[in-house]
């Protein structure tokens, strides 16, 4: 005869059974998006993979840009000497559009530059700023807005676009020396990878493998209820 202890020793290796038909699980999946820049605003579109709601429940929607960007502040000194500036700079609009409630957006920008521009009218002194430029994460709500945008029995591609957007730029400086011998322009540049993540949870059951481990689990925590049993 069971004790209550077996009894409770039972029912939770039965409830981990059947909790294992319900586990959460992510897919990410990246899309590269190719050098945008030169003449500005510059974009690229593409579709993205859809959800394939046959193989679970969809539980989230999250969305990321992660950017590679260079944004160069050009000096052109028309004058006949070298003259020096301050906070120098370069801006430029970064965006992902695409389904409703995706919101991405951020900045390609230089750092305040402070230095000597060299003479010539008909050369550019350079100072670009590189690094990493993150958009998001974004979660994709409410989930009344997944159907047929984000997921779709038997999965397949997006029936809207993403666009990842490099706008025109702004610059700016000050000059120090001269008398509005300086003029400010610039360059930026932005490629990456735009990332999808679907966090589901499973409709069907376990695979064999993992049938095996919880089952064997169960086998030895009732071997160990009988031989308790046979101690008594």
């Amino acid at each position: 005869m069971l004790t209550q202890s077996n009894r409770f020793a039972i029912l939770g290796i039965t409830a981990s059974l059947l909790a294992a038909g319900n586990v959460a699980k992510a897919q990410t999946t990246g899309y590269a998006v190719p050098t945008l820049g030169g003449g500005n605003p510059a974009s690229f579109s593409f579709n993205y993979n859809l959800f394939n709601s046959s193989t679970g429940t969809l539980g989230g929607v999250t969305v990321e840009f992660v950017a590679d960007t260079i944004a160069s502040v050009n000096i052109a000194n028309a004058s006949g000497t070298s003259q020096t500036f301050s906070n120098a700079s370069a801006s430029f609009p970064l965006s992902v559009s695409g389904p409703a409630a995706m919101n991405l957006s951020g900045t390609v920008q230089t750092s305040g530059v402070s230095g000597t521009a060299l003479p010539g009218s008909g050369s550019f002194n350079d100072f670009p700023t590189s690094g990493i430029t993150t958009l998001g994460p974004n979660s994709i709500l409410p989930s009344t807005l997944w159907p047929g945008t984000w997921e779709a029995a038997g999965g397949g591609t997006s029936p809207g676009q993403v666009t990842v957007t490099l706008g025109s730029g702004s610059f700016g400086g000050t000059e120090t020396s001269g008398t509005g011998d300086l003029f400010f322009g610039g360059s930026g540049t932005v490629t990456g990878t735009f990332y999808v993540t679907y966090s589901s949870v499973s409709n069907g059951t376990p695979e064999p493998g993992t049938w095996a481990l919880l089952f064997a689990s169960g086998a030895v925590s009732l071997a160990g209820i009988r031989r308790r049993r046979a101690v008594k």
